[in-house]
């Protein structure tokens, strides 16, 4: 960052800043976070960078939804969407969509979230964005499953666990997978359920997932019940 600061290279200092924020973020340092990604922003709004722009309103979006503040984050991701629209940036475009869907998913509107998946799933169908199209439709699945429609909840974690198998994504495989584990033990399948995350425990563990925690106390909960 220094050296574009140095030579006036005001896109490449933007990134940079960009990066960092990112980094922060996965950190869990969401104050810096905010910081580098509102530094970014501000050099995105003097060159007149509307992509750039829209990139840094969006992160700034994700990181308030994550620290609860529903009404920032919907401002936000608004804003990002206009500009996306505004630009063609057609990718930037779900990407918002997807967020939002995400905090009214948050807020238990689980009806204004499909409407917003649903968009955000189309886009990325005609894209050829893979990873956002097994993303959506495991946010769809959720959130039938919170509305009771069983069927549809499965269909969406069974297309997203083809997705991530074809694209090579571990990480959503092992999502989809304790999903259906989820499904099929709320339907009284204790035997499939319990199938199921074992083979999503097995993929977590490989790929040295947090969620493996997760599902090996689940488990152990299950086991209990049978």
């Amino acid at each position: 960052m220094n050296l574009a600061y140095e030579i006036g290279d005001r896109h490449a200092e933007q990134k940079a800043l960009s990066n960092l924020g990112n980094a922060y973020f996965n950190l869990g340092d969401l104050s810096k976070s905010i910081t580098f990604f509102e530094k970014a922003l501000t050099i995105a709004l003097e060159i007149g960078d509307k992509r750039g722009e829209g990139a840094n309103i969006g992160n700034l979006g994700v990181i308030y939804a994550n620290l609860g503040d529903t009404n920032r984050a919907i401002e936000l991701n608004n804003k990002r969407l206009q500009i996306a629209r505004e630009t063609g940036d057609r990718r930037g475009e779900s990407a918002a969509l997807g967020n939002l869907g995400m905090t009214y998913a948050n807020l238990g509107d689980s009806n204004q979230a499909i409407n917003l998946y649903e968009q955000a799933l189309v886009i990325a169908r005609e894209i050829g964005n893979r990873f956002q199209e097994e993303t959506f439709l495991g946010n769809l699945g959720i959130e039938y499953k919170h509305l009771r429609k069983v069927d549809k909840a499965k269909e969406c974690h069974e297309r997203a666990l083809r997705i991530g198998r074809e694209i090579g994504d571990r990480l959503g495989e092992g999502n989809a997978i304790t999903n259906l584990g989820n499904i099929a033990f709320d339907e009284g399948k204790k035997g499939k359920g319990l199938e199921l995350m074992k083979q999503a425990l097995a993929i977590f563990k490989a790929i040295e997932s947090p969620s493996a925690e997760w599902v090996q106390e689940k488990l152990k909960e299950w086991e209990k019940e049978e």
